[in-house]
């Protein structure tokens, strides 16, 4: 055998210096080797011999196992792609399927509904004339033509319940509820599914869904009045053709705050350009905005108005459409290379949208802190603890708006900037909130009473900040938790709640602020301890941040 040669023949050299060693240094007389030396030369060769057995029988198995191995990766290569071959397969059934399907619908199904329904004639001449505007104006061709659907106004609340259901289950929203209500944006057992589509119903006038790449146009807004509603929805469509929306957003999951940030992106980049075009064409604006005062639609703004959270209104219906078109502008100047970049390097916070200026220079960028999820097991173990989330500028602001006004419409008022149409920082928001720079919110449920204990890390620019903060939110917490105005904070900031032995709590510590939340007595200092003990990193990008 090859391998046991390369053994052998250095140990029969090694016995043979073993013999010459034996017999002295001279080479002229050799005396003969004794028989002692002859066997453990003999012996050592048998071992050199047996060792080079075993190696050969080790590497005769290793490749064995490689060859094994290398069978089972062919096999799983083999069968991954047969499995692609497949989904391609069933992707190209699909898609010809769903062709098929629009073709049908374009040529056969709609004109006949054409012929009963002249608002849908209307859609599709807008939806083809706004397509190549879209196109021009926003500078993207289109890789294939977009679906649309025309619904009713009284459809969109099933909708809209129909959709979120599948995204947020009847536990999840309940969930969602509690956390709200104790934090004091909702009121308690609030139906979340009934408060969007209220939202929706009296609010909207159209919407785009990335996963069908359909937008939906609703009923109300029909002749030259739908082309600028229609052109910010196909804003929407080219764009997700381009930057997938769907993922876009879903990177943002547990982080309401990076979630509304990039909503601002996405509404406020159509906007911006629905802007451009409502220039070039006064006459549809006109259309638009007299179709929008329809007594109807009015009673129908009214009702979500004064059914609907203030901060729900401003999150969704204001800050995006006004706040973040003004901060696309500004970044981008209109400039398609930069608003592309804007969707690979999208803002952080709310913070750098309502403020530009935190934003527009990457050396000067303000980033947010990254805060670690609070601790909360301190807590029983039987508690049920829920995915953390951030709070963040935008929603602090709508949060002090609420805590201050709790009736709606008063609240809506005071975060409403009438000359834009966005969120305006107000007192006492303005102050309270100016200077936050990173938070996380961690919540858990006692299954006792169903209540939530929310602890609550934030981290502000300077010591000034966090003081500003405690001193506006304090007070209207306190009144929120006891019922009674709160002129002089307490020492330490400790308020009960009426009617319980819940305890509300905040501590300041330098430029860190914890706040608990509804929690029994025997688990405060705890919490607390967890709160101060939470960690907080800058983010290395942030260069005055890294540097303290």
């Amino acid at each position: 055998m090859a391998d046991s040669t390369k053994v052998l023949l250095p140990a029969l050299i090694g016995a043979f210096l073993v013999i010459r060693a034996c017999g002295g240094g001279s080479t002229e007389s050799p005396s003969a080797p004794s028989a002692e030396d002859l066997a453990a030369a003999r012996a050592h060769a048998n071992d050199a011999e047996r060792r080079a057995q075993q190696q050969a029988v080790a590497a005769s198995d290793a490749l064995r196992r490689i060859a094994d191995v290398r069978a089972d990766a062919d096999a799983a290569k083999a069968a991954a792609d047969q499995r692609v071959k497949a989904l391609e397969k069933e992707r190209d059934r699909v898609t010809a399927h769903r062709d098929e399907l629009k073709e049908w619908v374009e040529k056969e199904l709609l004109p006949v509904a054409e012929e009963h329904q002249p608002e849908l004639v209307n859609l599709r001449e807008a939806t083809t004339a706004m397509a190549a505007e879209v196109a021009k104006i926003r500078g993207l061709e289109w890789k294939f033509p977009v679906m649309r659907r025309r619904i009713r106004r009284d459809q969109v609340g099933e909708w809209m319940q129909r959709d979120m259901r599948k995204d947020l289950p009847e536990d999840k929203a309940k969930e969602m509820v509690l956390v709200g209500a104790e934090m004091g944006l909702v009121k308690p057992g609030t139906n979340i599914y009934d408060i969007f589509s209220e939202f929706m119903t009296g609010g909207a006038a159209a919407f785009y869904k990335p996963d069908t790449h359909t937008f939906y146009h609703i009923e109300g807004n029909d002749g030259r009045g739908a082309y600028p509603i229609v052109f910010h929805e196909l804003v929407h469509a080219v764009e997700d053709q381009y930057f997938d929306l769907d993922a876009f957003y879903k990177v943002t999951e547990n982080d309401s705050d990076r979630s509304f940030a990039r909503r601002g992106v996405v509404e406020g980049s159509a906007s911006y350009y629905q802007d451009l075009y409502q220039a070039k064409h006064p006459g549809d604006v006109q259309a638009m905005m007299k179709a929008q005062m329809a007594p109807d639609l009015m009673q129908r703004q009214a009702k979500m108005l004064s059914s609907c959270p203030a901060f729900l209104i401003a999150t969704v219906g204001l800050y995006p459409y006004n706040n973040a078109k003004t901060w696309v502008g500004k970044v981008t100047g209109g400039d398609a290379a930069k608003l592309a970049a804007l969707y690979t390097d999208p803002p952080e916070s709310t913070e750098q949208v309502l403020h530009p200026e935190k934003f527009i220079d990457p050396a000067t960028r303000d980033y947010p802190h990254n805060v670690a999820a609070p601790d909360m097991s301190s807590l029983p173990q039987d508690w049920k603890h829920l995915d953390p989330d951030s709070v963040g500028e935008l929603q602090l602001a709508c949060l002090m708006a609420q805590l201050k006004f709790p009736n709606g419409p008063a609240a809506f008022m005071n975060l409403l900037d009438p000359s834009s149409g966005g969120v305006a920082l107000r007192e006492p928001a303005k102050t309270a909130v100016m200077g936050w720079d990173g938070d996380r919110i961690s919540t858990a449920i006692d299954p006792k009473t169903g209540r939530a204990t929310l602890l609550w890390v934030s981290v502000w620019d300077t010591p000034r900040d966090a003081q500003e903060f405690v001193d506006g939110y304090a007070p209207l917490v306190g009144k929120k938790v006891t019922g009674e105005s709160v002129a002089v904070l307490p020492s330490p900031v400790r308020f009960t709640e009426k009617g319980s032995d819940r305890i509300t709590a905040i501590e300041l510590r330098g430029t860190r602020v914890v706040v608990v939340l509804g929690t029994p007595p025997q688990f405060l200092d705890g919490l607390l301890h967890a709160g101060l003990a939470t960690a907080i990193v800058a983010d290395p990008r942030d260069e005055a941040d890294a540097a303290q």
